[in-house]
């Protein structure tokens, strides 16, 4: 069983909602941050199921 840190998780989470929401204005900057996020949170899962995140 994986072992996240769920406060740490909704913290991240929240943070990057807030600053998509109200720091992005345009499209072409919301699809920058949606195409980092993706191998982001990919690359984190990864480290944190291997143990060393």
């Amino acid at each position: 069983m994986v072992d996240l840190d769920v406060p740490a998780l909704t913290v991240t989470f929240a943070s990057l909602a807030t600053a998509f929401v109200l720091g992005t204005r345009t499209a072409e900057l919301r699809i920058n941050v949606l195409v980092a996020l993706g191998p982001a949170a990919f690359v984190d899962l990864g480290l944190r199921t291997a143990g060393q995140g």
